[in-house]
């Protein structure tokens, strides 16, 4: 157990040394670039679901802007001749 803790103390303090003997600019620079790096939380946590229920979204808004409004005549109803009401 000892030799273990005596590893872990050792990698902590090389962590530090390192993270201490760099500049501040190199590591923002390298926490920009990881951040570019990383995937969004919501595929992270839930992979392809979200994507897939946008896609989703997407379709139905745009099939329902396609739809003529309610009562709007379509291309059958048009082509038929309109017969007045008998009386």
């Amino acid at each position: 157990m000892a030799i273990k803790s005596e590893d872990l103390i050792k990698y902590i303090t090389e962590q530090v040394v390192t993270f201490m003997e760099t500049p501040a600019d190199v590591r923002k620079e390298n926490r920009k670039v990881l951040r570019g790096q990383k995937e969004p939380w919501k595929s992270r946590w839930f992979g392809m679901i979200p994507f897939a229920i946008s896609m989703w979204l997407e379709e139905r808004k745009t099939n329902f802007t396609q739809q003529p409004a309610p009562g709007a005549h379509s291309e059958k109803n048009r082509d038929k001749k309109r017969t007045p009401p008998s009386t």
